[in-house]
């Protein structure tokens, strides 16, 4: 279905925007897992580095005068890469938060599908067990209805991520570095 952009009146491939929004959404969860192993890593990386967390460490070199630049490059690297895949979570989390705002009755729902399908820890297994849980916990919903929901809320997260600066970068970058953290996984087994 082709549909007018109001911002440029050009036409949109609602298919693609939909197809690119499931990508990102996909990489939630191993990018959450990514984010959290590495603190734990950088964390305790500097603790044997320096005798002391992160936050006590900054407050004294601070206090001292002392360039993070050049004194701690190692982790001021491997911050800033945590800093950056955090920033695609929270993008993320925000398009998602924006869509409980949407103009739309359905807004809850649309809101309870993305949450549920994809940034919750546990993967649903198949959409019948997604819709089964969505009925058991009061949002009655069919079969044709959630996927014309979904489709909807995809679109609506969609708009709001591809009209973020760069984003696309940002994703190659993220899956690849996702595709290199797995690739060192499963050489480490």
């Amino acid at each position: 279905m082709k549909v007018m952009q109001t911002f440029n009146k050009e036409p949109r491939d609602d298919d693609r925007i939909i197809a690119e929004t499931k990508i990102v959404l996909q990489l939630y969860r191993p990018v959450k897992w990514r984010i959290q192993k590495n603190k734990m890593i950088l964390e305790t990386d500097f603790r044997m580095e320096y005798g002391t967390d992160i936050d006590q460490f900054l407050d004294k070199i601070y206090q001292a005068g002392v360039d993070v630049n050049t004194d701690i490059k190692d982790f001021k690297v491997r911050v800033d890469s945590l800093n950056e895949s955090n920033m695609y979570i929270r993008m993320i989390d925000e398009a998602v938060e924006a869509l409980r705002n949407y103009d739309s009755d359905a807004r809850d729902v649309y809101y309870e599908i993305i949450k549920r399908n994809y940034l919750e820890p546990r993967k649903v297994t198949s959409n019948e067990q997604l819709i089964e849980s969505m009925i058991d916990e009061g949002f009655p919903i069919s079969h044709a209805t959630f996927y014309r929901y979904q489709r909807k809320a995809l679109l609506v997260i969609g708009d709001i991520l591809w009209g973020c600066r760069d984003i696309r970068l940002r994703l190659e970058k993220v899956k690849r570095e996702v595709m290199e953290d797995e690739m060192a996984v499963a050489r480490n087994y």
